[in-house]
């Protein structure tokens, strides 16, 4: 792959900004935005730890993938 494939245009980016949009929804109004009365609340916290940040990078692999996929077959 030459360098000048290797831009990132800015097309590419609005494109996966429209798709990240359908992805992530809205947060519900009546979420509560802090938790109350959970016992042991910071030793849970703790426990999870970064668990769910894989999921991020894996979604971001995914379209990048799915867009090069694009390209070798738009020619």
């Amino acid at each position: 792959m030459s360098d000048q494939d290797q831009v990132i245009i800015r097309s590419d980016l609005e494109n996966f900004a429209r798709l990240a949009k359908k992805v992530w929804s809205d947060e519900p109004d009546d979420a509560p935005r802090v938790a109350a009365d959970i016992p042991a609340r910071t030793q849970r916290l703790k426990q999870l730890g970064n668990s769910v940040v894989p999921q991020i990078p894996q979604f971001i692999g995914y379209c990048i993938m799915d867009y090069e996929s694009f390209k070798r077959h738009e020619g």
